[in-house]
């Protein structure tokens, strides 16, 4: 403190003294959020990845044990080979997918498209009418087969169609030409499809 200043940066209070200069406060540093950030998204992600498995395996149980209530039963999709050698033409595949009510099985080739659909047992007897209903609207002659319960069979000059119940599930074989191209009666091979899923 003096009565004048001493040099640069001196200061007059208000008391009329002169005071040195003072050593300038740093700053109050601010605190980096970015780790936080970091932590609170991995988080997130961690969780969001946690409640889409956790969904996905939710509803693959609730799915499998209605189609199990349902008698969908599983479908296990014959070898492409075993569908080519039954037709004796070579189709590629299978395409499938599942729903809760019904799952299938899709084939394709040069010459024959193949679709193989097992559904529930308890609306069997509306599915077995609507096929049957099919053929005989396109003019072909149903007939019942040895297979499974209630099986049946016709052809058309385009398709195919043979269907029955077996022990879990309604299963349909249907064989029909490319792009619905004209095709042999291929009656027998949809049934050895049938046997062969119903086993």
């Amino acid at each position: 403190m003096s009565s004048g200043p001493q040099g640069p940066g001196w200061w007059c209070a208000s008391d009329g003294r002169w005071y040195p200069p003072q050593p300038a406060v740093p700053a109050a540093r601010r605190k980096s959020t970015r780790g936080i950030w970091i932590a609170v998204l991995a988080v997130v992600v961690v969780l969001i990845a946690g409640v889409g498995i956790g969904g996905y395996l939710i509803v693959r149980a609730v799915t499998n044990e209605v189609s199990s209530a349902l008698g969908v039963g599983d479908l296990e999709c014959p070898a492409s080979g075993d569908i080519g050698e039954l037709l004796g033409s070579p189709v590629s595949g299978p395409a499938g997918g599942s729903m809760i009510v019904a799952s299938g099985c899709y084939y394709t080739g040069a010459v024959y498209d193949v679709i193989i659909v097992s559904g529930s047992t308890l609306i069997a007897d509306e599915q077995i009418a609507s096929m049957v209903g099919e053929g005989e609207a396109g003019g072909a002659e149903v007939r019942d087969i040895d297979v499974g319960d209630k099986g049946r069979v016709w052809a058309s000059d385009t398709k195919s169609s043979a269907i029955a119940v077996g022990a879990d599930a309604l299963v349909s074989v249907e064989v029909q030409g490319k792009d619905f191209a004209s095709i042999p009666d291929r009656s027998d091979a949809a049934v050895a499809i049938l046997e062969r899923v119903l086993r």
